[in-house]
């Protein structure tokens, strides 16, 4: 791939990789991911044990099994906040890019947060069948004893935030576009019932 962003860190080779701890000790929603203040119209509930079940999409373009932290390289740190951190990763087999969001099972408890992020999965996974270009796709969860993992597509460049402080105010044909991504993402979240406030 022509992205040159940073040194990319192999996994190692044995056992179940975890990330050293203060490398996912805070986690926030970033550009790359649906915000948790996102919710899915339904009547479905979870209950604490389902935290065990969060093995991922059934139509990732990554395949499946056996997945762990051991088929990426990590890179940098992309973002982080309350429950982890999101890293870039490169995945081995394809040398694709991609961002691997961390969540720290054990705050996720703590802060009776489970829901939520069984939530931000549906919505993450609905999103991706839409294949819609100004949303982000979901390609693949696992888990290790002590953090789940959502592995979503790499969006390079940051958030809209971050080129408005780089780039000042934009052109009104820049404005017009980028206000013309966000009603059109906007749009097919509520064509799948997913209101975002």
């Amino acid at each position: 791939m022509s992205h040159t962003v940073g040194q990319m860190i192999p996994a190692q080779e044995k056992g179940g990789f975890e990330p050293e701890e203060d490398t996912v000790d805070n986690f926030t929603a970033t550009s790359s991911s649906v915000p948790s203040a996102c919710e899915v119209v339904d009547n479905g509930s979870e209950s604490d044990a389902e935290l065990l079940g969060a093995d991922g999409p059934s139509d990732s373009s990554i395949p499946r099994s056996a997945m762990s932290l051991e088929n990426f390289n990590l890179g940098k740190v992309l973002g982080e906040g309350t429950f982890g951190k999101v890293f870039l990763a490169e995945y081995k087999d394809t040398k694709q890019l991609c961002a691997i969001k961390t969540l720290k099972k054990e705050r996720i408890i703590a802060k009776n947060d489970i829901k939520s992020v069984f939530k931000e999965k549906r919505i993450l996974q609905k999103v991706t069948s839409a294949e819609h270009p100004f949303l982000v796709s979901l390609y693949a969860t696992f888990q290790s004893e002590n953090h789940l993992f959502f592995v979503m597509e790499y969006l390079p460049g940051g958030d809209l935030c971050h080129l408005l402080e780089h780039q000042g105010a934009f052109e009104e044909s820049k404005a017009m576009f980028y206000t013309a991504c966000i009603v059109l993402g906007l749009e097919e979240l509520h064509r799948n019932n997913i209101v975002h406030r």
